[in-house]
């Protein structure tokens, strides 16, 4: 679930992750009450884009993993903010 007026870029990047993108009109809070219907009417699994715990755990890990995977870096440019 994603609102219609999200990235291109990245709603191609999720489908070529294999899922379905629902491009849902209007606010970041209508998608999220679809994604809540959603859920509630099916029991998938939602994965909430920032106000989860274990999202917070995963971006708490991510410079050690970075470290392990790529010794010697010494520059790292990223993006900050959680997109919204």
């Amino acid at each position: 679930f994603v609102p219609d007026w999200a990235d291109p870029v990245k709603a191609e990047r999720i489908r070529g992750f294999g899922a379905e993108v629902v491009a849902v009109p209007g606010s970041f809070e209508k998608t999220l009450a679809a994604l809540e219907a959603f859920v509630a009417e099916t029991g998938a699994l939602a994965v909430h884009p920032f106000d989860q715990p274990e999202t917070l755990a995963g971006q708490g890990t991510l410079g050690r993993e970075i470290e392990e995977q790529c010794p010697g870096l010494d520059t790292l440019l990223v993006s900050v903010g959680g997109g919204g």
